[in-house]
């Protein structure tokens, strides 16, 4: 983006700036219409996922089984929209994708 969009805190919900806008290829297994995603500090993240990888149940949550994304699916069934957590920033994941 050539101007970051920036959403004032309100409600409790704290100040949050979008750098990046991008367009997933849709998931024809899913109907799905959009998604977002979370950053988590790399500790915490391969905590949670080794956690889930053990077994722990967590409602909602999953490992995302995709060989060529490592994130954590967040997902409601009375929602059409995916969240993933992943440990690497957006900024970070682009450096290797280019």
């Amino acid at each position: 983006m050539h101007t970051p969009i920036t959403i004032s805190s309100k409600n409790g919900i704290p100040k949050t700036t979008y750098t990046y806008l991008y367009i997933r290829k849709p998931d024809i297994k899913t109907t799905h219409i959009g998604d977002v995603d979370f950053y988590m500090a790399p500790n915490k993240y391969l905590n949670l996922k080794k956690s889930l990888l053990a077994g722990t149940i967590i409602d909602g949550i999953s490992v995302f089984e995709r060989p060529d994304l490592d994130l954590i699916r967040l997902f409601d069934s009375e929602i059409d929209v995916s969240s993933f957590i992943g440990q690497k920033t957006m900024s970070e994941n682009l450096q290797f994708s280019s």
